[in-house]
């Protein structure tokens, strides 16, 4: 008796994890206030997009300069690998959020609008499978 009931509940957590997964999948793709006909983002939402992965960068690069700031004055110590990991960020992270902060161009507009074309696209393809 005892088996069955724990290959229920195993059989039952997979269920919950499978529907999570679905769940995630179709949240992640759904982005946040999208302005979105056909599934296709729209220019606004290109521009949102930007801003947001901005904004989450540079509360990375403050997190990242904390904890190195933390472990150099000692009050929160690292291991010598993952002190030299989140110091290696700093400066990537910083070069990233130096090309993030400049206004996006048309070109770079047109590309992201282009590729999110042919993602769809080939979604698609694939659901008609």
């Amino acid at each position: 008796m005892q088996l069955s009931a724990i290959s229920f509940l195993a059989l039952l957590c997979f269920l919950l994890a499978s529907v999570n997964i679905v769940v995630a999948q179709e949240s992640s793709s759904n982005l946040k206030g999208t302005n979105r006909v056909e599934g296709r983002l729209s220019r606004q939402d290109v521009i949102e997009n930007h801003e947001r992965r901005r904004t989450h960068l540079a509360k990375l690069l403050q997190q990242v300069k904390d904890k190195v700031d933390d472990h150099d004055s000692g009050r929160n110590l690292m291991e010598d690998e993952d002190y030299a990991k989140h110091a290696r960020r700093i400066p990537l992270y910083e070069r990233k959020l130096e090309r993030l902060n400049k206004p996006l161009d048309e070109r770079e507009i047109n590309r992201q609008l282009d590729r999110e074309r042919i993602r769809s696209e080939r979604y698609s393809r694939r659901s008609e499978l």
